[in-house]
């Protein structure tokens, strides 16, 4: 990765090297324009991460919510995916969805 940024970014080429998280979160321009937060993560707790990188004086953005834990969203996809709530429960109880 190193190697291919540096040999493009001599270019008239728009490139950037893509992050691990630990990377991004220590990313000097990143945490100059302060888009590292920390916010509170129902199972894992305080959490940092990469927050909004568009900076909009009138319209802000802010980050509104944290990953899913598993199943938290189980219910909703499998009832727009047209099953009932009781085919929802025997899923449950069958193992088959968290």
């Amino acid at each position: 990765r190193d190697k291919w940024f540096e040999i493009l970014k001599q270019t008239d080429i728009c490139v950037a090297p893509v992050y691990s998280l630990d990377e991004a979160l220590e990313d000097p321009h990143n945490v100059a324009r302060e888009m590292v937060i920390e916010i509170e993560h129902p199972k894992a707790g305080k959490v940092k991460q990469v927050g909004i990188g568009t900076k909009l004086s009138e319209t802000p953005g802010a980050v509104r919510s944290t990953t899913p834990v598993p199943g938290q969203h189980t219910d909703d996809v499998l009832a727009d995916l047209g099953f009932d709530s009781a085919a929802i429960s025997a899923m449950r109880e069958g193992g088959i969805v968290a």
